[in-house]
């Protein structure tokens, strides 16, 4: 395998598990003054309700 490759696989797959780290934490605070709190709940509830698994 090419070494150069493996680097930059290596640094690309950092940059990614960093941003995906720090976007949540730079939107959540815009989120949360937009939606304000009874969006922000009415959010919660629905990933709430989407998330249950059927136990049937």
């Amino acid at each position: 395998m090419n070494r150069k490759s493996l680097v930059e696989n290596s640094l690309f797959n950092v940059l990614y598990k960093c941003l995906n780290i720090v976007f949540p934490l730079l939107t959540a605070g815009y989120v949360s003054r937009v939606l304000l709190p009874s969006g922000v709940g009415k959010v919660a509830y629905a990933q709430n309700i989407n998330s249950k698994q059927n136990t049937y």
